[in-house]
């Protein structure tokens, strides 16, 4: 039996731990505690070209302990992140503990454990943790991730505004197009409603005036046609008794005179009748024209009032369009972020 398998049957299974977990964009720390006494200085020696090895590379630390044994008065705890020490680390163990193999420990894939116990009088301890921490690779994705989550909320909170922003003016616009409809509603068309009955009114008040000062003024006319040809009768009668009667001479010329004067108020009267007739006739051309002008302004009016429930038909289908639109929208942009 050779001698390290006396010390393993004697002293237990070796102290010597080696552990690695190697995972990418990870840092390796790696510890060694080293110490002994004098019938360990042929293993001193290796550990001593070991740590000057480290302390030339420029990947490691050397940090001093002060609970040191006193044959070792600087043993080491090191620090290193390099590949290649990791080799010369395990070449170091395997020089310390001959063969693993030969002790019948099991070696998993990613952790090593060695123990070695090699004299009573002899302190000697080397543990080698290689571990790749990924607790630096997390923290950076919570963060990354945090940010990312804060962002979108963020862009959601300010969307949500702006969509409400929008709909509370949409709203308002809706509103002041509504009070300003119902305005000009008021304004145009009953007004001018109220207006197309009062000049329909007072056209057919002037229409029915007209009608009947006409056949008043022609009724008169008869009676002073009459009353002329009745004038002319008597005229003529008393012309023949002025030629027959000289006696009632000066009585007839008199006579005379007067129906001279009956005729030309006659006359008189037959100009102020058609004179009255032309102004009746222009008064109601007049009306007949405001007649015209206040139906071209009510069935303006009533174009107006159509243009406007046209208008406010086009604002609902807009308003309607707009929300059935809004979900198919925000679904697209979230299919556009997504992606």
């Amino acid at each position: 039996m050779s001698p390290i398998k006396k010390v393993f049957a004697v002293y237990g299974p070796p102290i010597l731990s080696l552990q690695t977990n190697c995972g990418p964009r990870t840092t390796a720390t790696r510890h060694a505690i080293i110490g002994g006494d004098e019938k360990a200085r042929s293993l001193s020696l290796s550990l001593s070209r070991a740590r000057t090895f480290l302390s030339e590379s420029p990947t490691t630390n050397i940090v001093q302990r002060a609970h040191s044994p006193p044959s070792l008065p600087h043993p080491v705890t090191i620090t290193a992140t390099n590949r290649s020490l990791l080799r010369q680390l395990q070449s170091l163990r395997c020089c310390c503990c001959a063969s693993v193999a030969s002790t019948g420990v099991s070696i998993p894939s990613a952790s090593v454990a060695v123990y070695a116990r090699v004299l009573p009088n002899l302190s000697l301890s080397l543990s080698l943790s290689l571990s790749l921490d990924n607790h630096k690779c997390r923290k950076e994705i919570r963060v990354v991730l945090s940010l990312l989550f804060l962002s979108f909320f963020f862009l959601l909170f300010l969307l949500l505004s702006l969509l409400f922003l929008y709909l509370l003016y949409s709203f308002r616009l809706f509103f002041l197009s509504f009070l300003s409809f119902l305005l000009s509603l008021r304004l145009t068309f009953f007004l001018s409603l109220r207006l197309f009955f009062l000049s329909f009114f007072t056209s057919f008040l002037s229409f029915f005036l007209y009608v009947f000062s006409f056949f008043l003024s022609l009724r008169l006319f008869f009676l002073s046609l009459r009353l002329f040809f009745l004038s002319l009768r008597l005229f003529f009668l008393s012309l023949r008794l002025f030629f027959f009667l000289s006696f009632f001479t000066s009585f007839f010329f008199f006579l005379f005179l007067f129906y001279v004067f009956s005729f030309f108020l006659f006359f008189l009267y037959v100009f102020s009748f058609f004179l009255f007739f032309f102004t009746s006739f222009l008064s109601f051309f007049l009306s007949l024209r405001l007649f015209f002008l206040s139906f071209f302004l009510y069935v303006f009016s009533f174009f107006l009032f159509f243009l406007y429930v046209f208008s406010f038909f086009l604002f609902f289908l807009y308003v309607f369009s707009f929300f059935s639109y809004l979900p198919f929208h925000l679904k697209k942009k979230q299919l556009k972020q997504y992606l």
